[in-house]
């Protein structure tokens, strides 16, 4: 019986509060619903690496990262306001696959794991033996036109005992990118 109550209880809200009827004269305002810009295609991308935080006994070489330039190139492929992308790196040929959405002057692109990010077996300076994989990335433009987009970029790793699941560690790493998409 909760359930028919509920409807009853609605059913006379609706009819008393917003006169859900016909009636001439009853008008049900609605919002525009904004077209979301298209986005796909191919965008080259500058970042650069701003800060750097963690890293276990790799810090000092995380560390010197930070104000490194980097270049690649991000694929949008665009269905409504759902992305999804592949981001290369033109240094290492390094590819994730990305998923986000697009919304007016702006796109997020969300990774999980990528195992073509990953480190195997990398010395640390005093030196034990570590492997380092992406946790997750971010790809956030905060201003973007028809042809440009810049905004912020963050990467999670977890630092792993070598050939181990014993997690000791993270290395969070921040940067500014900005992209020129090709052929506009």
């Amino acid at each position: 019986m909760p359930f028919r109550t509920s409807f009853l209880l609605l059913a006379s809200l609706c009819v008393t509060a917003l006169g859900c009827g016909s009636e001439t004269g009853s008008v049900v305002p609605t919002m525009p619903v904004a077209a979301v810009p298209q986005y796909s295609g191919r965008w080259l991308v500058n970042e650069t690496i701003t800060s750097v935080a963690g890293g276990e006994c790799l810090q000092p070489i995380f560390e010197s990262i930070a104000g490194d330039h980097g270049t690649g190139v991000i694929d949008i492929t665009q269905t409504g306001s759902s992305l999804t992308a592949r981001i290369t790196d033109d240094r290492t040929g390094a590819t994730c696959d990305y998923a986000g959405v697009a919304r007016a002057s702006a796109w997020t692109l969300s990774a999980g794991a990528c195992t073509t990010s990953d480190v195997v077996d990398a010395r640390c300076p005093n030196g034990p033996r570590r492997d380092v994989r992406l946790q997750r990335a971010t790809f956030e433009a905060s201003s973007v036109t028809d042809r440009l987009a810049s905004g912020t970029s963050a990467h999670t790793y977890d630092i792993f005992l070598a050939g181990s699941a014993e997690r000791v560690g993270t290395a969070e790493i921040s940067g500014r990118f900005t992209a020129i998409r090709a052929g506009r």
